[in-house]
């Protein structure tokens, strides 16, 4: 339950990061959230990690 609240709230951060950004980059968000469930396997988690770890 806890992992899946955690993942939530780094999605939730991320979207918010880049989308107080430029419009480019928001339109990156975009394409990235797209494939999404594929990359939060490693990526996102690995950033997960990084992020508890600071």
């Amino acid at each position: 339950m806890r992992k899946e609240i955690d993942e939530e709230l780094l999605y939730a951060q991320s979207a918010l990061m880049v989308s107080s950004k430029s419009h480019r980059g928001a339109k990156m968000w975009d394409e990235r959230s797209s494939g999404f469930d594929k990359a939060r396997k490693k990526s996102d988690y690995q950033l997960a990690i990084r992020v508890e770890s600071s």
